[in-house]
């Protein structure tokens, strides 16, 4: 729950209702995914309707806690830490079952390359599993299909967690909203169970663009799943076995600010604030996660050390900023951020990642930019949204760039050899070669970055707001359900 200091500098907000007033139950893995819905709760709130939500975790919240504020101050908004049931002695065999399947879904051929994936979930599952999975056996399709059949069915006859079922009841909701139901052996799929039983419709809220590609499995599938787009819909279907039927797709409510966002500095007061020199151009850094870019500093000072070398005068006299990923700061807290003149290390603080100024802090980073590089990180696509010039050097000599690019299914999706607006480049020359280029004329690559976001971000219109979207859905479920009474006690 919000603290008491930060709920105390909300004013009540106005709550007018539409239609008959909803009740929505809420699972979040943890208050981080405020960052994807807030939006569209608020507009629920605001509707009228009732928002309990609760979270696996609280261990972000105070990172989280203008966002949660903001819901706060609406009386028909609770938010707080999903109960622990009492553990019994089926938790280990759901976990094994779930960890189990997670592990088989990295034998799609879609993932062949992905030993880094069936690595991260390997230590959770059990050793003859392994065994079979290194003899080669779930690579062939016949054997891993039929392997997920059982492991379906088996899922379908394990009972649900004592508790759950009464909590879901308990809240007599319209809607069971999760997300993001396909972490590594998530226990979200109780409630998904909880509410098949209740009769209670339940419905998946795909959080990011690679929730479906390189997380876990939707073991059960909820009544419905909302998706951002095409592509997701097709992952759906291909990786996870969900019927289309089940299907809507509302664009990325995610991204839904960027589109009316405006700098809250000049670039002469960025460009100060950093010890930057003014007048040249602006190359950024975005670093990626821990699980994509791994120890990136190493690969990045020998980016920088390259820049600093090209006899090229647009690249050579370029200021540099590197943008750590607020999950993979370590590297930077322990080994420094002194990288030479013209050059800074910036945000290290969570004042820089979250909240509104975290907000302004990414916008101006990416606003204020000529050119951004990185690995595989969301903020590419937050940059396509600005028409940015986006650029990977893809030197799969460094392990961390193998693992964030080759090894990443979702990567794909935005390089511009596949419809995307990433230019990628194998070489270092040819990385040099393409931010020359991006530098002197951005305007070259504004037409990739536009045809991507019409596409991937707002495939209905780029005056649509998926957050309206993702609301209008919800909504409509909800009513649904209601009128054809499928509600505990209903």
């Amino acid at each position: 729950m919000t603290p008491p200091t930060a709920a105390a500098t909300q004013p009540e907000a106005e709550v007018q209702a539409t239609g008959a007033p909803r009740r929505f139950l809420l699972i979040f893995k943890g208050t981080g995914f405020l960052r994807h819905f807030a939006g569209t709760i608020e507009l629920l709130l605001q509707r009228g309707h009732r928002v309990e939500a609760y979270y696996e975790s609280m261990s972000d919240a105070p990172q989280y806690a203008e966002d949660t504020a903001r819901l706060e101050a609406y009386p028909n908004f609770s938010g707080q830490a999903l109960p622990r049931f009492r553990k019994d002695p089926r938790d280990r065999q759901r976990a094994e079952l779930r960890y189990t399947w997670d592990y088989l879904r990295y034998y799609h051929p879609a993932f062949r390359n992905a030993d880094f994936l069936r690595d991260r979930v390997a230590p959770k599952v059990p050793p003859r599993i392994l065994a079979w999975g290194r003899r080669g056996l779930f690579r062939i399709g016949l054997v891993r299909r039929l392997g997920e059949a059982l492991l379906r069915r088996r899922e379908w006859r394990e009972p649900v967690k004592q508790g759950v079922e009464e909590f879901v009841a308990a809240h007599e909701p319209d809607l069971v909203v999760l997300s993001p139901l396909i972490w590594f052996g998530s226990q979200q799929t109780e409630y998904v169970k909880a509410a098949a039983h209740l009769g209670i419709p339940s419905v998946l809220c795909v959080a990011s663009w690679d929730n479906l590609s390189n997380k876990g499995a939707v073991r059960i599938a909820p009544d419905h799943v909302v998706v951002w787009n095409e592509t997701q819909v097709e992952e759906a279907v291909d990786f996870h076995g969900v019927a289309r039927r089940r299907l809507i797709a509302t664009g990325a409510q995610t991204f839904d600010p960027w589109f009316d966002r405006r700098p809250s500095r000049s670039r002469e007061a960025f460009l100060a604030e950093h010890g930057l020199p003014a007048g040249g151009k602006l190359v950024v850094y975005l670093c990626s996660s821990a699980s994509i870019g791994g120890a990136e500093r190493s690969f990045i000072e020998a980016w920088l050390a390259a820049l600093r070398a090209s006899e090229r005068p647009l690249i050579a006299g370029a200021a540099v900023l590197v943008r750590p990923h607020p999950k993979n700061l370590k590297q930077w807290r322990e080994g420094g951020m002194d990288l030479g003149a013209g050059a800074a290390v910036w945000p290290v603080g969570d004042e820089g990642f979250y909240g509104d100024s975290g907000r302004d802090s990414l916008f101006d980073t990416l606003y204020h930019a000529d050119v951004l590089v990185g690995l595989n990180t969301t903020a590419m696509i937050e940059a396509a949204i600005l028409e940015k010039p986006v650029l990977t050097p893809q030197l799969l000599e460094f392990a961390q760039v193998r693992q964030g690019t080759e090894e990443m299914y979702h990567f794909k999706y935005i390089r511009a050899d596949n419809g995307g607006f990433v230019r990628i480049a194998g070489t270092m020359d040819e990385h040099l070669d393409q931010l020359d280029e991006a530098l002197a004329d951005p305007s070259r690559y504004r037409l990739g970055a536009r045809a991507f976001v019409d596409r991937f971000v707002r495939p209905f219109g780029r005056d649509q707001r998926a957050t309206d979207r993702l609301a209008d859905v919800l909504e409509d479920l909800a009513g649904r359900a209601a009128s054809e009474g499928r509600r505990a006690g209903g």
